[in-house]
Parts: C-alpha cells; structure tokens; sequence
C-alpha cells in the first residue's frame, strides 16, 4: 500500500505568500517588462499637431476657461492629427460635449498631450503610438464652434502653453 506524506506548514505558507504576492502584483508581469523594454522613447522635441499651413484663432486664455490652443487649416476638411511626441494613450474617447472626440497621451515625465473636436479617432487606450503617426482627424464635435483642433499641453497636471512645446515656424 503507498503511503502519502503530510505536506510540510512551511510550505504550504510559502506557496500562500507566493501567491498573495501575485495577486497583489509585487511580482513582475514579464509581459509588462517586453512591453516596456519596447516603448518608444519620447523625443526631447516636441513637433507640430497638423502639418502645412494653419492658423490659431484661438490661443491659451483666448477666453475664461479656454487652456489650449484651436488650430484650423483652411479648405483641408479631416485634416490628419498627429502625436507630437510618443507615448501611451491613456484616453481615447468619442463624446458630444466638452472636448467631443478626443485623443490624450501621455508622453513621459509628466508630460500629457490633448487633441479635442475630432471626427475620427484612428487609436484607442492603451496604444503606444510614435512621434508624427496620425493619431485622428480634425472635426467638430463637442462644443467646438467650427471645424478645428483644440491643442493642449499638461506638466505634472498643470496647463502649460502648447505653442512652448512646438518647434518654432520656419521662416519663408
């Protein structure tokens, strides 16, 4: 007859310990670490949300409450959007008030980007995205007033003026 063997106390607490510690997630995902071996790192200059020819209408503080600049590009309808720098996108969000359909990432260091008023989102949460891909298309949802980009820029969660981010105009 085989006879089994009492499982010592020790490691019956051990494998418990074991796993709490996963389920707290104190042990490292190896996933995660891939992941994050392979995030683009953001560049130390930031580019231009639109490309070619735009005006600002509407700059930071224009009005009460306004903590971005609008960007419109004349007589070019769904003008591509694209990531000033790279980073995570922690929001993606399609709304019909307030920003409307709007696109934040988060480049690193505190830094956050906000790209409102889209007619199209082209990424969603959690995408990695890489400095210049298009990211959506201008529009006019939410309560923007024509179609336009509203642009904003976050340091440690606190408005900063986006036109300090982007390069500067090349002279003609």
């Amino acid at each position: 007859m085989l006879k089994l063997q009492k499982t010592p106390r020790w490691l019956i607490v051990l494998a418990a310990l074991v796993l709490l510690l996963l389920i707290a997630g104190f042990i490292a995902n190896p996933v995660q670490q891939i992941q994050e071996e392979y995030l683009p790192e953001p560049t130390p200059e930031y580019i231009g949300p639109v490309s070619g020819e735009f005006k600002i209408p509407a700059g930071l503080d224009a009005y009460p409450g306004h903590t971005g600049i609008d960007i419109r590009i004349e007589a070019v309808p769904n003008a591509p959007v694209y990531a000033a720098n790279a980073g995570t996108v922690v929001t993606a969000k399609e709304s019909n008030v307030g920003y409307g359909n709007h696109i934040v990432i988060d480049h690193g260091d505190g830094i956050v980007s906000l790209y409102a008023h889209n007619s199209a989102l082209l990424v969603q949460e959690g995408d990695i995205v890489e400095q210049g891909q298009n990211i959506a298309r201008i529009g006019s949802t939410g309560s923007a007033y024509n179609e336009h980009m509203h642009f904003e820029m976050r340091k440690d969660g606190k408005i900063v003026d986006p036109v300090e981010f982007l390069p500067e105009p090349e002279a003609s």
